[in-house]
């Protein structure tokens, strides 16, 4: 039941998901926190897109089902900042726990149960399990709400970004786009496909050195945002990583009909 304190959220907040079809829902977080705000009475009309930031934020707690929702009093007003990086917390399906209710997090090698003939479609539960245990994907209810329904299940295994849910007891992940479901390619495959990169752990910089001409190389954070684009048209490019923070990234490289994709990871 909704509370009759109006509390105000000290700081800037960052949005993380927007569901807005379906009751105007925002996922918000920062370094202490997350929440996910119900705007069923379209209280907050102010167009934000994801990775902005807000400041002065205020609304009631309320919950539903278990899951702790902060309901707006009133707009906030235009966006503080913009482009945010936002790193999820990684955790294992036997880790995922009401603690990490609303925050963003990235699952890895997670497969599908009996994924064959399967679609991706609204408010329906689809099982996964990881090395450590078993879990579950739940999507909203609203149809055409997200840009994977209507596409099959994978059949191979997955590094999963998305938001946590909560319904009573069950704690279940919500992949936020396409973008979130990522396939790296192991070095195996780029060494057969004639290419290297290195070094990997990086601290500075990284290379990439192929048999062809590499066309493009991007570096994805794993949001789904990307950090860096070059265009190069050589067979080798060194990428500088000033500009990023120590974490996990997904290395791109296009060379023709190419297109790989590598696990990056940069160590301060």
């Amino acid at each position: 039941e909704q509370g009759d304190l109006i509390y105000e959220i000290t700081g800037e907040v960052i949005i993380t998901h927007q569901q807005l079809a379906y009751r105007n829902q925002i996922f918000i977080q920062d370094e202490t926190g997350a929440i996910l705000i119900d705007d069923g009475a379209g209280i907050i009309e102010t167009e934000f897109e994801n990775y902005d930031g807000i400041i002065g934020l205020k609304g009631r707690l309320g919950e539903f089902q278990n899951m702790l929702q902060f309901v707006p009093s009133e707009d906030p007003g235009e966006a503080n900042s913009s482009d945010n990086l936002v790193e999820p917390i990684e955790v294992t399906l036997d880790q995922l726990s009401k603690e990490h209710e609303s925050w963003l997090v990235i699952v890895r090698n997670v497969s599908f149960v009996d994924p064959e003939g399967v679609n991706f479609t609204h408010n329906v539960s689809f099982p996964i399990t990881d090395p450590t245990g078993e879990g579950v994907i739940r999507t909203p209810n609203s149809e055409d709400l997200l840009d994977y329904f209507g596409t099959p299940l994978p059949t191979t295994a997955k590094d999963l970004v998305g938001v946590v849910t909560q319904r009573y007891e069950e704690t279940r992940l919500l992949p936020r786009s396409l973008a979130d479901f990522l396939t790296p390619t192991s070095i195996e495959e780029i060494e057969a496909a004639g290419f290297s990169m290195y070094p990997n752990p990086a601290v500075s910089h990284f290379t990439v050195v192929g048999e062809s001409i590499i066309d493009y190389l991007r570096v994805y954070n794993l949001t789904g945002q990307v950090v860096i684009h070059q265009a190069v048209d050589n067979n080798s490019v060194q990428v500088d990583l000033s500009s990023l923070n120590s974490g996990i990234y997904i290395v791109q490289v296009i060379a023709g009909q190419k297109r790989m994709n590598y696990k990056l990871q940069v160590t301060r």
